[in-house]
Formats: structure tokens, C-alpha cells, sequence
């Protein structure tokens, strides 16, 4: 189903639907039920979304709690957050050099993107019935990540 190599995939919190990502696109297959996935052979009998997002070379991909949107990290030094039933979408930026890993905070309030910039970015969300997932107006933190310590300062403690 995708045109060039599959880069991620992962199953969605509920279990009905994996998500796959390559280059451009975002196929999500859709199953009636959770252990049709056990004994599956092919895909033609599953549902399939397929999705394609502002961003391209998607790295990682990640679920939000209830299913209904897939956060993206990709080489443009941006993320996304594609609500699946509307194909509305919301671009993170601020890297300064690709994302290559998101997360999903389990409490449904914020997302994580992590770059090769050595940086995450904590990006409060807040929902409105009906509408897209938004950023709050707090906006976003930044953790820098330190580099480890070389042997000769083993001893050193980072701060």
C-alpha cells in the first residue's frame, strides 16, 4: 500500500487500527475488532486511511490516548498532529534540526517531539469539543539535552 519504505508503524491505543508511515503518506488500516491482527494473511479485507501530511520523511509516529489523532516527527524540523475523521492538521515547529521522535502523554495534555538538535520540546494541548487539538497559550518548554560526559569527566556532575 505505500509507494516507497515503511519507516514506522504502530498500533493505536484502542487496538482496532495500525498505523503505517513512509516517505509521503500514512496509511492507517482499520479492524473490526483487535485480534483480527493475530491471524491476519493480507489486507484487503481491512479498511484503510490513507492520510497524506504536509510533512515529508516521516520519522516516528505516535497515537493520542483516545485514537483519534496521529502525531508526526519528520525531517523538516517540524512535527504534526493529524486528526484522522477530519484530516485536519496542526505543524509544530521550532527545531532546528529534524524530529525524530514524538510522544503522547498518556494524561492526554501534552505532546513530545525530539530532534536531532539534541533539544525535546514539551507542547501543552488543550481540546475544544469538536475542533482540532491546539496549543495551549503557554506555548511549549524546552529541555536540552547535555552532552554524556567524556571517561576524563566521569566525575563531573551536569547541571
Amino acid at each position: 500500500d505505500h509507494q516507497s519504505a515503511v519507516n514506522i508503524a504502530r498500533f493505536s491505543p484502542c487496538g482496532k487500527m495500525l498505523a503505517s508511515a513512509s516517505d509521503r503518506q500514512i496509511v492507517v488500516y482499520v479492524a473490526s475488532n483487535p485480534s483480527v491482527w493475530v491471524n491476519i494473511d493480507d489486507t484487503k479485507n481491512l479498511e484503510k486511511l490513507w492520510i497524506r501530511p504536509s510533512l515529508s520523511e516521516i520519522f516516528d509516529l505516535q497515537w493520542s490516548v483516545d485514537s483519534s489523532c496521529i502525531i508526526i516527527g519528520a525531517v523538516e524540523t517540524k512535527a504534526e498532529i493529524v486528526r484522522l475523521s477530519t484530516r485536519q492538521s496542526l505543524i509544530l515547529p521550532g527545531h532546528n534540526s529534524y524530529v525524530q521522535g514524538v510522544a503522547w502523554d498518556p494524561l492526554n495534555q501534552c505532546v513530545v517531539t525530539q530532534s536531532a538538535d539534541r533539544s525535546c520540546k514539551v507542547h501543552q494541548i488543550k481540546y475544544k469539543y469538536g475542533t482540532m487539538v491546539k496549543l495551549s497559550n503557554r506555548g511549549h518548554n524546552v529541555i536540552r539535552m547535555l552532552a554524556a560526559p567524556s571517561n576524563k569527566d566521569s566525575n563531573a556532575v551536569l547541571t
